[in-house]
């Protein structure tokens, strides 16, 4: 029996860390998330009735919350013009895969918190708190190489990297791949 066992065991624990290799981790929404879509979550069209859609976006779509404080430039075009979220949705986890999921958050209102911090956070409080949470903080995302600028402090999570902008905006994205080579 002794000698059975480790020859069933090696199998199954092969099968165990090559499935969780594949998983795709994206963190769960915080508690004091207060807006209406997380990161990765699925949409459709009709979840934005009531919010404004942006045009000039190809391959994403991009929603103001109805709250925001835009300019309307006709056409489905704005200009932030005060406090903001606007969610972009692409498909996820790859541009071939379809579907409608929220894959950016962009927050520029000072009343929204995220973790605790918000768009009005130093970048020494937005790598503290994030850090507590087991993200990261990186001068780059891991997955593609794209180098955050230095006007920005980037924390990563699996496929998630928050950045907080020196202009003063929280963003959320998550990473999503191009394996077909989809130009847009």
């Amino acid at each position: 029996m002794k000698r059975i066992l480790p020859f069933v065991a090696a199998p199954v624990l092969a099968a165990v860390i090559f499935s969780a290799c594949g998983h795709i981790f994206v963190p769960a929404r915080p508690d004091d998330y207060t807006l209406d879509f997380w990161i990765t979550e699925e949409v459709s069209y009709t979840d934005f009735n009531g919010y404004m859609s942006e045009a000039g976006w190809f391959g994403a779509s991009a929603f103001y919350t109805p709250d925001s404080v835009v300019i309307d430039e006709g056409e489905g075009f704005y200009t932030a013009a005060g406090p903001y979220v606007r969610y972009i949705c692409t498909a996820w986890p790859d541009y071939s895969d379809g579907g409608m999921f929220v894959t950016t958050i962009e927050i520029a209102d000072p009343e929204i918190s995220l973790y605790g911090i918000t768009c009005n956070s130093s970048p020494e409080q937005f790598s503290q708190v994030l850090t507590s949470y087991g993200y990261e903080i990186v001068k780059e995302r891991a997955a593609d190489g794209v180098v955050w600028s230095e006007n920005c402090t980037a924390a990563e999570y699996g496929r998630v990297t928050i950045l907080l902008t020196n202009n003063g905006m929280l963003c959320i994205t998550a990473l999503v791949t191009n394996r077909e080579g989809i130009v847009f």
